[in-house]
């Protein structure tokens, strides 16, 4: 082990005191950072930089350094550690050091392998390459083993291979780095191996051998007596089993893990969030309230050791546990408590962030006052602090606070008061996200010439800025209007063009709707090419297209809405979607095809009880029976959608006149 190879230089007779002093102090540093003290690690590791340095020990001063950029990278200071590992290896290949160069490459490429992006990621790839080549020629075969198994990191984490691809080569580095580590027999690496192992299983969705590799991983620290170790992988081991939906096996492996790390000889705070958060995803999705009373005992634990980071944390991951089952009250309660915790660590982004939940509960709770005294007592912290989309996220409460006190002008006022702040603060993406709500509004008081110039020029500030997500929302806006303007074509284009901006990004909710949108648009387009219930003549090849288009969007607006049964307002927009094909087949003169498409629809809406719907349904009926000459039926129809068209609020005048004319007929 790394250990007792650095026990040894510090025993080393034939060095000086200072030297052997600044062994065992990087000895010590190793032993803080498998303790999961970083932050002293680090601290310690720097001193021995120093020592290493005066007493002129290149090999010493590059392992130290070695350390630190790995203490570095658990606490997620990257660009720190990329920035010294840069230095030192420019400073190496001036020296000529290639033990130096070697390991600052080794470095430069366990920095960068992952959360610094793909092109990082290559650069990761070309330095391991080159490490792997000199620690081979220096015939450094520990080095060798770590080297390879950085080169198994980059293989799985690569987005520009295939998966078999990814997962193959990472399977055959890390299984290549291992056999060079049980030779050696240093358990640590061999374990570390094992773990990249399971990573690259993980990736082929191979959960028995993933588990497998985990589990040989697991059994190595338990061996090592590694409490710290141990956790964290039992937390990966329920991640990849969460990743299955195995959840009882998540909780076990979870709270193996927290008792793990509740027993240890010094606390790790951010293991112990780490499994509390897995257990809280976990429980939410079972619905029980067992992962939020695990982050209460661990709360009160960080509160007694007067660890307010990690009490902060700790709230923070309560509040949104509260929120996400709709407990606003109890949300409330310890946001008040986060945000004095955010406050004391002197922490304004996350102070901001807290704030910014706290008006939006207020409006959650129909209490658009204390939204509003929140969300002003806030403004300028968020604005000061917060990312764009918490400024975004405030501005969208206060609006709807005023917009609930039927205050439509105050609303207004707040979007362009943020919109005139985020241009003069260069802050592009919060004033596009000021056009869209103002857009919004503009919309409620019928001004779709004012929505639409708002929509077009978030839009394009949007795609200037390269936001496929943003600019796809903005256009989702716009079809929306161009659809109350009539605009049948400009909506069907904003439509598909928003849709596939948004593909993978949205909800199944959202792309449903938006198909909807566009199949709706399609029928009245077909209509305006000619199109009509009973028609007798073909189809002029505009009108076919627009049916064309209108089918195979109201087609996948069904499929997503039967694949996605449990997602909110689903069951409504399946049965609207049902109306839009029943309309395609009654212009293509499929009347029985319609009736029971329609049919469908009018089940889903009694079910429901949305009268409004249930009564265009029942028209859609009485429409394809007066087609099929079904006439005592499609009065029968009419009349139901009449009194369904009466119940509306407000009642459907366009509606009741369609079907008073099939009464009429």
């Amino acid at each position: 082990d790394l250990v007792d190879i650095l026990q040894l230089h510090a025993e080393d007779q034939s060095e000086t005191a200072e030297v052997r002093a600044a062994w065992k102090r990087l000895k010590d540093a190793v032993l803080l950072l498998y303790e999961d003290d970083a932050d002293e690690a680090i601290a310690q590791g720097h001193q021995a930089i120093a020592e290493f340095r005066i007493a002129g020990k290149q090999d010493g001063e590059a392992d130290a350094l070695l350390l630190v950029t790995r203490a570095l990278t658990s606490v997620n200071k990257r660009k720190e550690a990329d920035k010294l590992t840069r230095e030192h290896l420019a400073a190496s290949k001036k020296a000529g050091d290639k033990q130096g160069e070697a390991k600052a490459l080794l470095m430069l490429a366990e920095v960068n392998v992952d959360q610094r992006g793909s092109k990082k990621r290559d650069e990761a790839s070309v330095a391991a390459k080159g490490a792997l080549t000199l620690f081979q020629e220096l015939q450094d075969t520990r080095n060798v083993a770590a080297t390879l198994l950085v080169h198994s990191h980059v293989s799985i984490k690569s987005k520009n291979l295939d998966r078999e691809k990814r997962a193959g080569d990472g399977i055959k580095f890390a299984s290549e780095a291992r056999d060079i580590c049980r030779q050696m027999g240093d358990t640590r690496i061999e374990a570390c191996c094992l773990h990249a192992i399971a990573s690259a299983h993980d990736v082929l969705q191979e959960h028995l051998a993933c588990m497998a590799a985990a589990e040989e991983a697991l059994d190595l620290y338990l061996e090592l007596k590694d409490p710290y170790s141990e956790a964290f992988q039992l937390c990966c081991m329920a991640q990849w089993a969460m990743g299955f939906g195995r959840h009882q096996i998540t909780i076990d492996y979870a709270e193996d893990a927290l008792e793990i790390l509740r027993t240890a000889p010094k606390p790790s705070p951010s293991q112990e969030l780490r499994a509390l958060s897995i257990l809280s995803q976990v429980h939410q999705v079972k619905g029980d309230s067992t992962g939020t009373e695990a982050v209460a005992e661990s709360l009160r634990r960080f509160q007694q050791n007067d660890d307010r980071s990690a009490e902060a944390a700790a709230l923070d991951m309560l509040l949104r546990a509260h929120c996400d089952k709709g407990e606003y009250e109890q949300a409330i309660s310890v946001a008040e408590e986060a945000r004095a915790a955010f406050s004391k660590l002197g922490d304004e982004a996350s102070e901001a962030k807290v704030s910014a939940v706290i008006a939006g509960l207020h409006l959650k709770l129909q209490r658009p006052d204390e939204a509003l005294h929140v969300g002003n007592s806030a403004l300028e912290l968020v604005k000061r602090a917060g990312t764009a989309k918490q400024r975004s996220d405030l501005m969208m409460t206060m609006a709807q606070a005023h917009l609930e006190k039927q205050e439509m002008e105050e609303a207004l006022e707040v979007c362009k008061t943020m919109q005139a702040w985020a241009s003069q603060n260069g802050d592009v993406e919060g004033e596009a996200h000021a056009l869209l709500t103002a857009g919004s509004l503009y919309m409620l008081q019928e001004n779709l010439d004012g929505a639409r110039a708002a929509a077009m020029k978030a839009q394009l500030i949007l795609s200037e800025e390269g936001d496929a997500a943003g600019e796809g929302k903005a256009l989702r806006l716009l079809a929306e209007i161009y659809a109350k303007q009539s605009q049948h074509k400009a909506a069907i284009r904003a439509g598909e063009r928003s849709r596939a901006l948004l593909r993978g990004e949205e909800s199944a909710f959202d792309e449903a709707s938006m198909l909807f949108l566009v199949a709706q648009e399609a029928v009245q387009l077909a209509v305006i090419e000619g199109a009509r219930v009973g028609a007798t003549k073909p189809l002029k090849r505009h009108a076919r297209d627009a049916l064309d288009k209108a089918e195979k969007c109201a087609k996948t607006a069904v499929k997503l809405c039967t694949d996605n049964p449990k997602e909110p307002r689903m069951r409504e927009l399946h049965g609207s979607s049902l109306c839009s094909m029943s309309q395609v087949h009654m212009l293509r003169s499929k009347y029985d095809e319609g009736l029971n498409t329609a049919q469908q629809a009018s089940k889903i809406f009694a079910d429901s009880g949305n009268v409004r719907n249930q009564a265009s349904a029942a028209l859609l009926c009485a429409d394809a029976n007066r087609a099929m000459e079904r006439y005592k039926e499609s009065q029968n129809n009419a009349l139901e959608a009449i009194k369904y068209f009466k119940m509306s609020d407000p009642v459907d005048e366009k509606g009741l006149e369609a079907a008073e004319s099939i009464l009429d007929f």
